[in-house]
């Protein structure tokens, strides 16, 4: 994995168009993410081609992201990270390569003193006949709530949020 150039923008559009249609991200999303200084976006090759990638954001002090408007702040850790987006090739069709980038995240935020990982999954997830609800369980996350995201679109979307204690 390695750390998203603006230049990578259209090629994150491209992959994310191709995994949730017109509810993938947009070009003014990837820059928004890009000029935010708590984001990272990662990113996956395979043979120097665009595999997967993850919009990360660390938070601290009991803050939480833009748009989560039901979202508790008691039993946060000091430090988290926050998995934003997360899209392969696959769409969870191949468990083994679409776990790599998770591992990496993990690192990540474990160089970066995060105590925890967080992930929203929305309850209707597009991927559930891929099985991404275990795929996430069998990497150590667990449900923990749910709350509703308010996305880009103002679009309210009903989440299962799932969290990973790191050593």
């Amino acid at each position: 994995m390695r750390k998203a150039t603006k230049g990578d923008i259209r090629g994150l559009i491209a992959l994310d168009a191709f995994a949730y249609g017109s509810d993938g991200a947009s070009k003014e999303y990837f820059l928004e993410k890009f000029s935010n200084t708590n984001a990272t976006i990662l990113i996956v090759e395979e043979k120097g081609l665009l595999s997967g990638f993850a919009v990360i954001e660390t938070y601290n002090n009991g803050k939480v992201p833009v748009g989560f408007s039901s979202m508790k702040t008691k039993n946060l850790p000091s430090k988290w990270i926050f998995i934003a987006a997360f899209t392969t090739k696959t769409n969870y069709k191949d468990k083994e390569e679409d776990k790599k980038p998770i591992e990496e995240i993990e690192k990540h935020a474990k160089k970066m003193k995060c105590k925890a990982c967080f992930v929203p999954l929305s309850k209707d997830h597009p991927y559930e006949k891929h099985d991404v609800f275990l795929f996430w369980k069998k990497q150590g996350y667990q449900k923990c709530g749910e709350i509703s995201w308010i996305s880009n679109s103002k679009q309210i979307i009903e989440c299962y949020l799932l969290k990973k204690e790191l050593d």
